[in-house]
C-alpha cells in the first residue's frame, strides 16, 4: 500500500467526519474536565475504546480506499471503484467518501448514546 497524501487522507477523512458528527450530536459542546481526565471522565468507556467510533473509522477507511486514485504516486494504487463510473473516471473522491461514510455510520451506531451522554453533561 503506498504511503502518499491520498492514503493519509483516506485515514483522516473518516476521523474528521466522526469528530464533527460527535461534536454536533453533543450540541457543539464537550465537557472540558472529562476531556482532561484520564480514566474517570465522561468519555472513558469500555477500557478507553468507543467501539462505534472504531467501527466507523475502519469502514470509512475501507470506503475511502475503494475510491482512491493515487495512480501518479509511487507505488501507484487506484481503488476498484475510482475508475468504474464513466463520468468520474480517475477522480479521487476518497476524502469525500471517507467523511460521508465515517460520519453517517458513526451517527447510526452512536447517535442515541452520545445524545444521552450530552444530556447528562448539561443536566437536561
Amino acid at each position: 500500500m503506498p504511503r502518499t497524501a491520498s492514503v493519509r487522507q483516506a485515514r483522516l477523512a473518516p476521523w474528521f467526519g466522526i469528530l464533527i458528527t460527535d461534536w454536533l450530536l453533543r450540541g457543539r459542546r464537550y465537557d472540558a474536565l472529562s476531556l482532561r481526565s484520564s480514566r474517570d471522565g465522561l468519555y472513558w468507556r469500555n477500557g478507553g475504546i468507543h467501539w462505534p467510533a472504531v467501527i466507523a473509522q475502519v469502514v470509512g477507511m475501507v470506503a475511502a480506499l475503494l475510491w482512491i486514485n493515487a495512480a501518479f504516486a509511487f507505488p501507484s494504487y487506484t481503488g476498484p471503484i475510482s475508475n468504474h463510473f464513466p463520468g468520474l473516471a480517475g477522480g479521487d473522491f476518497s476524502w469525500a467518501i471517507g467523511i460521508v461514510v465515517g460520519s453517517l455510520l458513526y451517527w447510526a451506531l452512536a447517535g442515541r448514546g452520545v445524545r444521552r451522554e450530552a444530556a447528562q453533561t448539561t443536566g437536561t
